[in-house]
């Protein structure tokens, strides 16, 4: 598998003082990749920012779509964010919906 996909990581979003103390921090962080095309969240129903999203990643011809879940670190600062492996690839262009539909499949 390629290195420069955002697969398999953990960071914590206190280590980065550029990025806000917020919950849309892990989102900030992976979207400043040059390789990061979108990243969306798609469960946020906690409120404690504790959101699932995903990013899909542009390397080459080929996106991929990888999911990503948060946890806020209280008592402490930041957000800790995970990353998955790639659930999906493909040349060209994709919808939101088509990818929503890819993540319903795979969580099934």
């Amino acid at each position: 598998m390629d290195k420069r996909l955002l697969t398999n990581r953990e960071i914590n979003t206190a280590n980065f003082p550029d990025l806000p103390l917020s919950w849309y921090a892990p989102r900030q962080y992976f979207s400043q990749f040059k390789t990061v095309r979108d990243v969306n969240l798609f469960d946020t129903t906690s409120s404690a920012g504790d959101w699932t999203g995903y990013i899909e990643q542009k390397i080459g011809k080929t996106s991929h779509l990888i999911i990503f879940s948060q946890e806020n670190n209280y008592p402490h600062a930041g957000f800790t964010a995970w990353t998955g492996e790639v659930i999906a690839s493909w040349q060209g262009d994709m919808t939101r919906e088509e990818i929503y539909q890819i993540i319903e499949e795979h969580n099934q």
